[in-house]
């Protein structure tokens, strides 16, 4: 799958899901060992975890009632950027995870899209596909505000709405590559005015109505790869990775047997 539910869990000793009840949000697989979600999810399951006696654990469904945890580490974190970056002890083993380490400088209009378990009803955790596009880009200044100005976080918006746990899955253009990482939503106030009628060139407007548009909001995925950790860049650490995982897959390619008939 292209990302995997964060939860805070109860298990059997096993890995086994007893329980996963407290559900925060989606990590995305990377390369190698590596995954990526947003810093709020990861404190979000710590700090539940720590008042119910539970593990915050990646969680593997299995079928729609079944499910394996998968214990991680935070190898980054970044509340500024309000990213992170896991690992977990084996590499990830999905055929599906997104190996390249590489971005798209998206503009508005890019169609794009982002998969997650957000929140529903009910014990089962469901994998959704959002589309849409990019509606603009902006950029998330230190005192919480937007701005068109090349200063703060760069910030994607989102033509689709963000429902609680779809935070840390990435945003994917047509070919697959990492644009951003789904960090929640913001909602602009609309005036709709109506018009009954014009005379002599004025407009008599019948009533004034007030409507909510919500755009979803996505962290530039550069803010993860130009990131520092323990003296290399977040994108050395990827690309050393996925160097090490085609190696060992050319190694693995080149023991099997040529088919019969083959000299």
């Amino acid at each position: 799958m292209l990302a995997w539910p964060l939860c805070c869990v109860l298990d059997d000793g096993n890995q086994r899901v007893v329980e996963a009840s407290r559900y925060y949000g989606t990590a995305t697989p990377l390369v190698g060992s590596f995954l990526v979600t947003a810093h709020h999810v990861v404190e979000g399951a710590r700090e539940a975890a720590e008042k119910s006696g539970s593990q915050p654990a990646l969680v593997l469904p299995r079928t729609r009632t079944r499910f394996r945890s998968i214990p991680f580490k935070v190898l980054l974190s970044l509340p500024d950027t309000d990213l992170a970056l896991l690992t977990v002890e084996a590499d990830i083993d999905d055929p599906q995870k997104l190996l390249p380490p590489v971005t798209a400088n998206a503009i508005a209009g890019t169609p794009v899209s982002s998969a997650g378990f957000p929140h529903v009803s009910g014990p089962a955790l469901f994998y959704r596909l959002h589309r849409g596009h990019i509606v603009s880009r902006t950029y998330k200044t230190s005192d919480d505000t937007y701005s068109a100005l090349r200063d703060g976080v760069r910030i994607y918006e989102l033509s689709y709405r963000v429902p609680k746990g779809l935070s840390g899955a990435a945003v994917m253009d047509e070919t697959g590559m990492i644009v951003g990482v789904v960090v929640g939503e913001h909602q602009t106030e609309v005036d709709v005015r109506m018009t009954e009628s014009v005379q002599d060139g004025v407009e008599r407007y019948e009533s004034i109505a007030r409507h909510f548009i919500a755009y979803g909001l996505a962290v530039d995925f550069r803010e993860l790869l130009e990131a520092n950790h323990e003296g290399k860049t977040v994108r050395s650490l990827l690309l050393d990775a996925g160097l090490k995982e085609s190696e060992h897959h050319a190694l693995l390619s080149s023991d099997v047997p040529p088919p019969h008939g083959d000299d």
